[in-house]
């Protein structure tokens, strides 16, 4: 009761066939990335965005700084808070609608 015990002999050379096709691909590349050059400057450069020269935080106080952090931090909380409520109401709605459509059937 082999896994290909009913697949005929055409299926089983087709299958043989893209499995060595498959294996010389993946040696190919093997091989062709062991012969790149380790430390080598990489394909594609991205820009990285870099701090803007002329920020209007620089010569604040710390004080400044940490309450804009401290906004910030609180901004973030509330604004999870507002989407877990949103998918709550989202779900009783959904419910509500389907309590309406059960008592008008």
């Amino acid at each position: 009761m082999g896994l290909f015990a009913e697949t005929g002999l055409p299926t089983l050379l087709v299958l043989a066939v893209l499995g060595l096709t498959i294996g010389l691909l993946l040696l190919r590349s093997h091989r062709y990335l062991a012969r790149q050059d380790k430390g080598g400057a990489p394909l594609v450069r991205t820009p990285r965005p870099g701090l803007p020269r002329q920020s209007p935080h620089l010569d604040a106080p710390a004080d400044v700084a940490l309450w804009e952090v401290s906004m910030h931090e609180t901004a973030r909380d509330l604004s999870g808070q507002l989407d877990s409520k949103m998918g709550a109401l989202a779900h009783l709605i959904r419910e509500a609608d389907r309590a309406a459509t059960r008592l008008e059937a």
